[in-house]
Formats: C-alpha cells, structure tokens, sequence
C-alpha cells in the first residue's frame, strides 16, 4: 500500500510482530475514522458508501 514493490522483512520475529500490530492499529484507526467522517457528513447510505469506496481507492493507490 505504500508504493513499494519490495520490503525488507527483519529476521526478528518480535520486530516484525510489533511492525504488524502497528499498521494494524493505525489501519483500523483510519477505518475508524473515515467511516465517523462520512457518517456524520453524509446521511445517504449509498452514497456513504461510495465515498467511502472512493476514499479506499485513494488510499490504497500505489502513487497518488
């Protein structure tokens, strides 16, 4: 999701746990928070979801 073809994986299992977790909260978090945005912004469900769609789409875009 951030561009890059190839990533370096540490051999320390912990490090790389702990890399995991991280992008798991900060994911979630930003799901989180998207999903707040839109839902006080928007009252229309479909079109809540569209954005939403849309904002995903950006977000995952190799280059922006």
């Amino acid at each position: 999701m951030n561009g890059n073809a190839k990533i370096r994986i540490p051999k320390d299992e912990r490090a790389v746990k702990k890399a995991v977790e991280s992008y798991g909260s900060a994911y979630n978090k930003l799901k989180k928070d998207v999903s707040a945005y839109t839902e006080r912004t928007i009252q229309n469900n479909k079109l809540r979801e569209k954005v939403e769609a849309v904002v995903w789409e950006w977000i995952t875009r190799t280059k922006h």
